[in-house]
């Protein structure tokens, strides 16, 4: 199985912390989660980022965004939100939406040619995800555009320079 849990803001101020799952009355053996303070993930659908094309579609090989065009992707580890949330607070419906300041860019890279250099991709909001419970951070990005078509790895990147894992990002005509 799978658990998924929203754990709270100030963990990353402790770098090993004791986990222990309940449920129904019975317990786990504990076990130690390192924590971050920012350490972004992409949330995934097979190995596509949760992304929603301009279009609405969810961004896959069969359905790509064109360059030019905006894609919303979803994560998580984005660090403090400013103002920040309250460790289960559902992220305000209307502006102003809190932003991820630790995030500074959005890039693009060839997932088949090792040579090209990563493109950055203009971020037009990096904050809360919009009535979603805090933690859960939208990235909304252009794709530039002289992306060729094809399958890219998407990744996030901080403004320390820490980069998230890859996610494919399909771009197309």
């Amino acid at each position: 199985g799978q658990i998924n849990a929203v754990t709270p803001g100030d963990l990353g101020e402790h770098p090993l912390v004791p986990i222990r799952v309940e449920r129904d009355g019975a317990s786990s053996n504990s076990f130690t989660l390192t924590t971050h303070t920012i350490s972004p993930g992409i949330f995934l659908a097979g190995a596509y980022p949760v992304a929603i094309n301009s279009d609405g579609t969810l961004n896959s090989a069969d359905s790509p965004a064109p360059p030019g065009s905006a894609v919303t992707v979803f994560a998580t580890g984005v660090g403090a939100f400013s103002p920040p949330l309250a460790d289960g607070e559902i992220a305000p419906l209307e502006p102003p939406f809190p932003s991820a300041p630790g995030i500074a860019e959005v890039q693009i890279e060839a997932s088949f040619v090792a040579l090209l250099e990563p493109r950055a991709a203009p971020i037009t909001y990096a904050g809360a995800a919009p009535g979603v419970v805090a933690g859960l951070a939208q990235i909304n990005f252009i794709i530039p555009m002289e992306t060729p078509a094809g399958t890219w790895e998407l990744k996030l990147k901080t403004a320390a320079g820490e980069l998230s894992g890859p996610a494919l990002l399909a771009v197309g005509p």
